[in-house]
């Protein structure tokens, strides 16, 4: 086994490529993550095979696509996670995380030594009451049509006396304290260790650099920028609303740009806390994100929308691996040769299950991404399978061209990414041969990844 034994995994929840330094943002506001680029290796082209956290870890632990098997409501055979194939290899194995769809009910708790799943709580549970559903209903749609100012004024008095309502997060500090106890606590051992740290603070709701360090309250405009901005999604077709909420989107963004100054003070201390302890020089470190997250590029923000631009699919990829020269990497790549990749630097050989090849592959190869609409917590019975993916979005893309399968509006959508990264001008009605061959990739995926849908077609 080679000297760099020890695996550290950090994922970031919706961390967008565009707004880190190494990537060629000017803002400053990730030092401490392009000072790890600057050691490592950078893969500039990297994308996540889903736009939210239940399509995109599939394939970030087990290097299977999302709509395999059972589809992401359960990790389970026979899909592998990364973490069962290094403990069995004799690795201690510990994930420490606060996101609810990489908790135990989906299956991500196999082969830990330590699983360490925080709860996100934005208050008490009460009774479903249809009555109360359907008055809530009617006073959205009656405030969103000609009061929106209203509906967010009581909201944010809640806020004032509930902070919690949106600093819900387990903040990256209290991650990282998990982390270095246990380190702390297992350094006499043996065995190597990989360890898993995902970290929830560039995710919505955004907040503030004060309300995050100094427990501020927050201002109206943090209330509705930070949180309630995300009815652009569900509402936008109310005029008064979005005339309301559109005045918001410049503080939205900063928000969003200072949970990524939030992250990045707290990955410094980790880093250090590493180089403290001396483990950088045998661990191989790996960043990346699971997805990217939507700015108002095509209307709205967040990413529950199941769509398959690439704000939404870009992610940030560096791997440190001690005694390996810093290099920048071009080629497209996905995340579903993550897994696959760390087994190869630690000489171990990844299973048959995994669909996924090495990263340094020299070849450039299609990528693929799926969405389908989005579940909750729970929802993992096969009769809700069937119910939620009976359509779905599929791209692929290779070399200049973006293509994608929009099933669930019935559509196609060709891009040419070399001319229009924005994929803001669908060629499709003017490339059929393009489209042909595109569409070609896509049904022989189909057929070597059949999707859930299909596996349970009557």
């Amino acid at each position: 086994m080679p000297n760099y034994s020890n695996i550290i995994l950090i994922t970031v929840d919706a961390l967008r490529t565009d707004r880190l330094g190494f990537m060629g943002c000017g803002k400053n506001l990730s030092p401490n993550i392009d000072n790890l680029a600057k050691d490592g290796i950078v893969f500039s082209r990297a994308f996540a095979s889903g736009s939210s956290t239940p399509y995109s870890f599939p394939a970030i632990l087990s290097s299977t696509y999302p709509l395999d098997y059972q589809g992401p409501q359960k990790i389970e055979k026979p899909r592998v996670l990364l973490s069962e194939v290094l403990k069995e290899a004799g690795y201690l194995t510990a994930a420490f995380h606060a996101n609810p769809f990489l908790s135990g009910v989906f299956g991500y708790n196999r082969g830990w030594d330590y699983f360490e799943e925080g709860v996100l709580a934005t208050g008490k549970l009460e009774k479903k009451s249809v009555v109360k559903d359907f008055l809530r209903i009617i006073f959205k749609e009656l405030t969103f049509s000609f009061w929106p100012e209203l509906f967010f004024k009581i909201k944010y008095s809640r806020y004032r006396k509930n902070e919690a309502a949106i600093g819900f997060k387990v903040k990256a500090a209290e991650i990282n304290k998990l982390a270095q106890e246990f380190i702390v606590a297992t350094k006499n051992e043996k065995k190597p260790f990989f360890l898993w740290v995902h970290y929830m603070d560039v995710h919505g709701p955004y907040l503030a650099l004060e309300n995050y360090y100094e427990n501020r309250p927050y201002t109206f405009e943090e209330a509705v920028a930070g949180s309630y901005i995300n009815h652009l999604n569900d509402y936008g077709r109310k005029k008064k609303l979005r005339k309301f909420l559109e005045k918001y989107i410049p503080k939205t963004i900063s928000l969003y740009e200072q949970g990524i100054c939030c992250f990045d003070q707290e990955l410094g201390k980790l880093l250090d806390f590493f180089k403290k302890e001396g483990i950088d020089q045998n661990s191989v470190i790996c960043l990346t994100s699971d997805h990217g997250e939507e700015l108002f590029e095509r209307g709205g923000v967040s990413h529950f929308n199941c769509r398959l631009y690439n704000e939404l699919l870009q992610v940030p990829l560096i791997i440190k691996i001690p005694g390996w020269a810093a290099q920048r990497i071009d080629k497209k790549v996905s995340l579903v040769d993550l897994a696959p990749t760390i087994l190869n630097l630690v000489g171990l050989e990844p299973p048959a299950v995994f669909k996924g090849k090495s990263l340094f592959d020299s070849a450039e190869k299609p990528l693929f991404h799926q969405a389908a609409s989005h579940f909750g917590v729970g929802e993992i019975s096969r009769k809700q399978s069937i119910k939620k993916f009976g359509k779905y979005n599929l791209a692929c893309q290779f070399k200049e061209w973006k293509y994608i399968s929009d099933g669930i509006h019935e559509q196609e959508e060709l891009y040419n990414l070399e001319n229009d990264p924005q994929e803001k001008n669908n060629l499709g009605a003017k490339k059929p041969e393009i489209i042909s061959q595109m569409r070609a990739r896509v049904e022989e995926f189909k057929k070597l990844n059949p999707p859930l849908s299909l596996l349970y077609e009557n």
